[in-house]
């Protein structure tokens, strides 16, 4: 977790899953809504590599080390650099848009 923005800061959210399990190159995330009047993102980052960064294990804690997937394999070249060395990433966003009660996401295939 890293890349906040707005006034949600460190451990106002956190993983509620650690390590999150992959299954047929799948795996759930599951934040927990920061609380009133945090709003804003975090960048959440698969760390495939060697242990590095911090991540928040418990909501309102302190950010803890942490672990590598050993799997570099499965990195790619998501930022357009010149090797397969980078992370995926996805950021989450709470508080800045409202839209329908019974959507929560929707995508679009075209």
């Amino acid at each position: 977790m890293s890349a906040f923005t707005s006034n949600l800061t460190a451990c106002k959210t956190a993983l509620t899953t650690t390590p999150v399990t992959l299954s047929g190159g799948r795996g759930m995330l599951i934040l927990p809504a920061p609380g009133n009047a945090n709003n804003g993102s975090v960048l959440l980052t698969a760390n495939l590599g060697a242990a590095s960064g911090t991540t928040c294990t418990v909501v309102n804690g302190s950010t803890v080390t942490a672990t590598g997937a050993s799997s570099t394999y499965l990195q790619g070249n998501w930022a357009g650099s010149a090797s397969y060395a980078d992370n995926p990433s996805a950021r989450a966003t709470f508080g800045s848009v409202k839209g329908a009660d019974e959507v929560i996401y929707m995508r679009e295939n075209f």
